[in-house]
């Protein structure tokens, strides 16, 4: 099957091009990193090649062996970036068009200089630049070229500027001669410039006054002068990577974290995360620190839905963060969050991936879970004093599922209070309600049971298909089965 791969793709993706989508080869993939998987490929246009790099969603491409080196391939998404003084092409998305090829063109690395080497000169239109103590001025006026050598110019000394067979020379004052490279050009007796073929009358004429040359303007350390302030490309959540430079996603607040103050070698702080969700089902969390903390804190609203740019992206910390990203965003002083101020139906407002309960009896401690299930019974809230010496409250709730299994439900803190009393008032005058939890803690310490974290949402009776799923069930005679994976909690210190 032949295959024509896009010409000048490489040149045209490093000028800026992001939309055209071209027909690329793989000549090599490598696997980098220690940490974290990532590949680095090299593409080609069977002209120039150029190393890329494929986002980790991608990486399954490689790995199932949907891409191979000689695989032709049309990317999708894709931008450029500078990481370490170098232009590396980011993958973002892509389809394979042909599995396996021969290696097609004979392509050799891209370098920068190719792509300048492509820009045409400016003003163009001005034929044979005109040379003057062997410094190009192409920007000399209106000055028409002959088609031959057939002009001089005498040098500094001489008053006359002889051009014969040269047409017109339109516009300047002879005085200043003004070349791009060599400064300003004062010829000695500029009174009378002479153009010997123009006409039979041998006239003499003044051009009009040029101004002397002026030096491009430094921008050096003057801020925002050399920023690109066009607005960034919004991108999905899931396109995220150290590797971009501007980037803006528009995503709704799905949790907020309670504000907390710490203390280390560096001083006291204060930090706050809360977590994203955008159209695409991307996830991502962000943390604010210190000074970030007075600015977004009072802003963020759960549910809402904002803009947000100018952030730095970090790997995430797993035994905190359990949302499925490798990265979270941390803002900055010079981030930007902005309130979208209608309502955008296309992102929906949580995103669950619900287990069975009976999965959590072989789950590892620690591990987060979304649980949906019929509340039974509901215990009293009582206070508990924490190791760090701090008072809480703790209240604790059994919940059944459809897989027949039943676990203790604990909440913490503010849950106690809030969803946590409506659901004993319900379960105390013969109502079982339907809970979703939203990221659950597993805890093994006494038997198998779930607790909430600062992350956790509740959610009674949610117009979800699982949950009419569910008290369908539970009202046809699921109510009477039920085998506890938990065991009686004792009272103490936690």
């Amino acid at each position: 099957m032949p295959v024509n791969l896009t010409p000048n793709a490489i040149a045209a993706i490093n000028g800026g091009d992001v939309n055209s989508k071209p027909l690329v080869q793989v000549l090599d993939i490598k696997l980098i990193g220690s940490t974290q998987e990532r590949y680095r490929l090299l593409i080609s246009d069977s002209a120039a090649s150029q190393h890329a790099m494929l986002a980790t969603q991608l990486n399954d491409r490689v790995k199932t062996g949907a891409v191979k080196k000689g695989s032709v391939v049309q990317l999708i998404d894709y931008i450029c970036s500078t990481v370490q003084n170098r232009k590396i092409i980011v993958v973002l998305n892509m389809e394979t068009i042909l599995l396996d090829c021969e290696i097609i063109g004979n392509p050799k690395m891209f370098t920068e200089s190719e792509s300048t080497a492509q820009k045409p000169m400016p003003n163009a239109n001005l034929g044979n630049p005109m040379r003057v103590n062997n410094f190009s001025t192409p920007n000399s006026g209106n000055y028409s070229t002959p088609t031959s050598n057939s002009g001089a110019f005498r040098a500094p000394n001489s008053s006359t500027f002889n051009t014969s067979n040269s047409g017109t020379f339109g516009g300047q004052n002879p005085s200043t001669f003004n070349t791009s490279n060599s400064g300003t050009y004062r010829a000695p007796n500029p009174s009378t410039f002479k153009a010997p073929n123009v006409g039979n009358d041998g006239q003499s004429f003044r051009p009009t006054v040029q101004p002397p040359y002026q030096p491009p303007p430094n921008y050096r350390n003057h801020g925002p002068i050399l920023k690109n302030e066009a607005a960034a490309r919004i991108i999905p959540i899931a396109a995220l990577n150290p590797y971009q430079g501007r980037w803006a996603i528009k995503a709704r607040v799905t949790a907020k974290g309670d504000l907390r103050r710490y203390n280390n070698a560096r001083g006291d702080g204060k930090v706050f995360s809360f977590d994203l969700l955008d159209s695409d089902g991307g996830e991502i969390r962000v943390t604010c620190f210190n000074a970030v903390v007075d600015r977004f804190y009072d802003t963020i609203e759960v549910g809402k839905v904002y803009l947000i740019s100018k952030g730095s992206l970090k790997p995430a910390r797993k035994d905190f963060n359990h949302l499925k990203n490798e990265w979270e965003i941390f803002l900055e002083t010079t981030s930007t969050v902005d309130l979208c101020p209608e309502e955008d139906g296309s992102i929906p407002r949580q995103q669950f991936s619900f287990r069975p309960i009976s999965d959590i009896e072989n789950a590892e401690n620690n591990s987060i879970f979304d649980v949906i299930g019929i509340v039974m019974s509901v215990n009293p809230s009582v206070p508990i004093m924490r190791k760090n010496g701090m008072e809480t409250q703790r209240r604790i709730l059994n919940l059944k599922d459809k897989s027949g299994r039943s676990i203790e439900v604990t909440l913490w803190g503010e849950f106690c209070n809030k969803e946590g009393q409506k659901l004993q008032e319900m379960v105390d005058v013969g109502i079982f309600p339907v809970l979703a939890v939203k990221a659950g803690k597993v805890n093994d310490f006494s038997g198998k049971s779930i607790g909430t974290i600062s992350s956790s949402q509740l959610f009674i009776n949610p117009e979800f298909p699982e949950a009419h799923d569910l008290q369908e069930w539970f009202d046809r005679g699921g109510k009477n089965a039920s085998v506890s994976i938990s065991r009686e909690f004792t009272a103490g210190v936690f």
